[in-house]
């Protein structure tokens, strides 16, 4: 709080302030709610000495008034005797001073930011302080406020969260580059690494809001998924929709499972690509009208690749990263 409205403050309480002082103070006492309300136990505290203005008290201030006097009133002619009301009222522009420092300088300080990260092939569950649970993938990262007033943090990577329902006015928010995910209480993933071109979250129970991160701009748009669905958030067109097919095994990652039903070729190329962090050429187009039914937990790549081969009589050939998948097929 700037000394100079503690003196208006003081001035106008003792009724020494002129016309464009009251204006300077009440235009500071306006411009927000914390103001007003400091403002409004200042006037209490200084009430406090009309009830004792005829009672005399002798006592030695100089030594503590030499201090603040400067600050809030002309100097003093070093009296040593004060009525119980003047010194109430003394008392509570000192208080005020006191109170006034400290809670400016605490609501300037930021809150603690932590931040969890993963590396490559490292996952980590992460509980936060009320109580929801986020898995991370690899080369991901959450941050968030230490005391996580408001309930948001913000991803970079993939994830998958367990969120902790609360009421309407406790949202839980993630923000992932230009985009923002908003629920109340639902377990759902969000896969947003920066160096792709879209933001994409596939909800298992409850309900999902995706939308801009901005939401004051004119052209916000939303779209809720509910279980079962996904959404993307297409990063150079800035916006949102729902996919028209979900996202399949979005959450593979964490389960360690794989389910395929009647799941056409170009799903399971995405899992592959995804799961294993791999690239998958097809030689044949045809091949993209094979489907495929089958479910598996902790598999490795390669027993999926010779699944693969000898269910859709493929050829399948593994060079570095990448998969050339060719034959026939079906």
């Amino acid at each position: 709080m700037d000394d100079k409205y503690t003196v208006l403050m003081a001035k106008y309480l003792s009724e020494e302030a002129s016309a464009e002082e009251r204006e300077q103070l009440f235009s500071w006492v306006n411009r927000s709610s914390e103001n007003q309300a400091y403002f409004n136990e200042m006037q209490e505290l200084w009430g406090l000495g009309a009830q004792y203005e005829d009672v005399p008290v002798m006592v030695d201030v100089d030594r503590a008034w030499e201090k603040v006097a400067p600050r809030i009133a002309p100097q003093s002619d070093g009296g040593k005797i004060f009525r119980l009301g003047q010194l109430l009222k003394i008392a509570a522009v000192l208080i005020g001073v006191s109170l006034a420092g400290w809670w400016f300088w605490s609501q300037g300080q930021p809150a603690a930011m932590l931040a969890v990260t993963t590396q490559t092939e490292e996952q980590q569950m992460v509980e936060l302080p009320d109580g929801s649970k986020v898995w991370l993938n690899e080369n991901s990262k959450i941050s968030y406020r230490e005391d996580f007033q408001p309930r948001q943090l913000e991803l970079e990577g993939e994830a998958f969260f367990d969120v902790q329902h609360m009421d309407a006015d406790h949202p839980f928010e993630i923000i992932s580059g230009d985009s923002r995910t908003r629920v109340l209480g639902t377990a759902f993933n969000v896969r947003a690494y920066p160096g792709e071109k879209q933001v994409e979250v596939t909800v298992e129970r409850g309900k999902v809001a995706l939308e801009t991160k901005d939401v004051e701009k004119a052209k916000t748009e939303t779209v809720i998924l509910t279980a079962g669905k996904s959404g993307v958030f297409d990063k150079t067109t800035q916006e949102v929709a729902e996919t028209k097919t979900t996202i399949s095994n979005a959450n593979a990652w964490q389960t360690g499972k794989l389910v395929f039903d009647n799941a056409n070729m170009q799903d399971i190329i995405q899992v592959l690509e995804r799961r294993f962090d791999l690239e998958v050429k097809i030689e044949n187009s045809n091949i993209l009208n094979c489907h495929f039914t089958g479910q598996f937990e902790a598999l490795k790549l390669d027993e999926l690749v010779e699944i693969l081969r000898f269910s859709l009589d493929l050829t399948i050939e593994q060079e570095n990263n990448q998969l050339i998948f060719s034959g026939s097929g079906c």
